[in-house]
């Protein structure tokens, strides 16, 4: 089997396709509920650093297909500079944390370009890390709330999330129509157009969306040619390469 590489680190302007599940394929979703709070969440904590192209949850699992932010986006955030200053395990970036000022300039510096070659590296190091602890707090504020719902106790997902590195345009493309129809794939919809829980209907609407609609849109060239794609027949062995949750 081809090595990939579940655990790269998410760094500023790469595509990402994000996967997890419940500890031991337990449920992560028990009531309908609770998909429209854990899509609450994950807008809480990262909507901010990551633009987000399609979702699907499922009942014991989720996908996601995510852009991390412009590096100067967590250059000018107040939130990222605190957590490199008071990150206790700051390996790979630990030089970043003397830069951090007082007041409203919290690192005396411009602009990216105000790094020095060390400092840059480090500070897209620090981006990966703040980004991996966004999704641990997440996960902890979601399973916190379930394990209260549910009465029940211990881990909820599994440790640590998978993600792949989006190659190219043509996996884009491919992920777009296999996160939305994962749904049926795993049989738990006749019709994946019809599922309730992932972003297909969202590209259809114009209602308000944190989705990033037009983007995926202009990638099928329209509407209508991203409705075609997704009436395609699905076939197993063309996607298998695209299937990671049970490698």
């Amino acid at each position: 089997m081809l090595y990939r590489d579940y655990f790269p680190p998410m760094l500023p302007g790469v595509y990402y396709h994000v996967f997890n599940r419940g500890n031991n394929k337990q449920n992560l979703f028990y009531k309908a509920k609770n998909y429209g709070f854990f899509l609450e969440k994950y807008k809480h904590y990262l909507s901010l650093w990551l633009d987000s192209f399609a979702y699907c949850l499922l009942p014991n699992h989720f996908h996601l297909l995510v852009r991390v932010k412009p590096a100067e986006v967590f250059f000018g955030a107040k939130e990222f500079w605190k957590f490199v200053k008071g990150c206790k395990d700051p390996t790979g970036f630990e030089n970043l944390s003397g830069l951090v000022g007082e007041g409203k300039d919290l690192t005396g510096l411009q602009d990216l370009s105000s790094l020095s070659t060390q400092q840059e590296a480090q500070f897209y190091v620090a981006c990966a890390a703040f980004i991996s602890e966004q999704f641990r707090l997440l996960f902890m504020s979601y399973s916190k709330a379930i394990n209260k719902q549910e009465g029940r106790t211990g881990s909820l997902f599994e440790r640590p999330f998978k993600r792949l590195v989006v190659k190219d345009e043509r996996h884009f493309g491919n992920l777009v129509f296999y996160i939305n129809a994962n749904a049926q794939l795993h049989r738990i919809s006749d019709d994946f157009r019809e599922y309730p829980h992932c972003s297909y209907a969202a590209y259809l609407s114009t209602a308000a969306t944190k989705l990033e609609r037009d983007e995926v849109i202009a990638w099928f060239g329209s509407r209508e040619n991203l409705v075609s794609a997704h009436q395609q027949q699905m076939d197993f062995k063309k996607i298998a390469h695209l299937i990671i949750e049970d490698d």
